[in-house]
């Protein structure tokens, strides 16, 4: 007979949509969808949300250790117990206490509340990194993600701007250099590079600007982040966003008067995409974390995902004008 356990669905179906994804996602060499990431997620979340201990089998017990229940976290990560039992010895997790009402207490070399690390070492940059993520603040939140995400978001800003200027998160880099860097990593296969190159600096900083500092770059990969496919989502929601209204809606500055009509990323929640429309406001949410080629990305108010700009476009077209809005503008 299968130790496995049968969960009931309303308990995946409770949590937030941005972890359902995650924990959808297959382990791969994005560290995102790594066992150890989809643990510290759930511990984190739990952390938050003392009540739901029970329900997903996993909370922290002090700074570095940890309880789990295994058949109960093995069905919530939707794998078999024997799955969960070699991951954790791969992985060099060390049980700390014997099974107790079905609880057993677990820690890992460099895995904390505030840290995750992998089955390799984590090399001395990654730690720097690290180091600097944790005492680093951004002016702006990811709606509506937990904690851990945003955690986790800074942590790939951090990396990424480190890989494209070789600079600290405190020091600004020369605009020409920067956009030449990054059109070269983002574009796709078959596109030209002073395309990509255009359209980042469309974004990016769409006014002449000499330098582009960590900011900017980090409020950039929240509308279009991870990385791999960042190129992907701009060019998903571009295409879609003609193909819905021919006339220009979608901007990426503040002009000195907004028109009546617009799409623009929310400043304060910088992966939001706010929509006014004829009289309607309308809010999409980028999720950061998420390749387009690996998972729903896109999130609606009512928190259903998409797997694209184009498929949420084509579930929710843009308000049309009314008959009496039709009549101001003819006249």
């Amino acid at each position: 007979m299968s130790n496995d356990l049968a969960l009931n669905p309303d308990v995946i179906a409770s949590l937030p949509a941005g972890i359902k994804v995650i924990l959808g996602r297959k382990s791969s060499r994005d560290p995102e969808s790594r066992f150890t990431s989809k643990l510290h997620i759930l511990l984190s979340f739990v952390s938050e949300n003392p009540g739901r201990e029970d329900d997903l089998g996993v909370a922290w017990v002090t700074e570095d250790e940890f309880k789990l229940n295994k058949r109960i976290l093995a069905a919530v990560m939707g794998i078999k117990l024997n799955t969960l039992n070699v991951n954790l010895k791969d992985l060099h997790f060390q049980q700390q206490q014997h099974n107790k009402d079905g609880w057993t207490r677990w820690r890992k070399v460099g895995f904390t509340r505030s840290q995750i690390s992998d089955s390799q070492q984590i090399p001395q940059s990654r730690k720097k990194i690290m180091r600097e993520t944790a005492t680093f603040n951004l002016p702006f939140s990811l709606g509506p993600l937990v904690d851990s995400f945003f955690q986790e978001f800074q942590r790939t800003c951090v990396h990424t701007w480190k890989e494209l200027t070789g600079l600290n998160t405190n020091r600004s880099f020369t605009s020409s250099s920067f956009l030449q860097h990054a059109a070269a990593k983002f574009k796709i296969p078959e596109q030209n590079e002073k395309q990509a190159l255009n359209i980042i600096k469309s974004i990016i900083a769409p006014h002449h600007v000499e330098l582009i500092n960590f900011e900017m770059f980090a409020r950039f990969m929240a509308m279009f982040g991870p990385p791999q496919t960042v190129m992907q989502k701009i060019t998903s929601l571009l295409e879609s966003s003609e193909r819905e209204k021919p006339e220009p809606w979608l901007l990426f500055s503040k002009p000195e008067s907004m028109p009546q009509n617009y799409g623009m990323f929310d400043e304060n929640e910088q992966n939001c995409l706010f929509i006014k429309m004829y009289g309607t406001e309308i809010k999409v949410w980028n999720i950061p974390l998420i390749n387009s080629n690996e998972g729903d990305y896109i999130m609606d108010e009512d928190g259903r995902l998409f797997s694209s700009w184009d498929t949420y476009f084509k579930h929710h077209p843009l308000p049309k004008p009314s008959n009496k809005q039709l009549l101001i503008i003819d006249s």
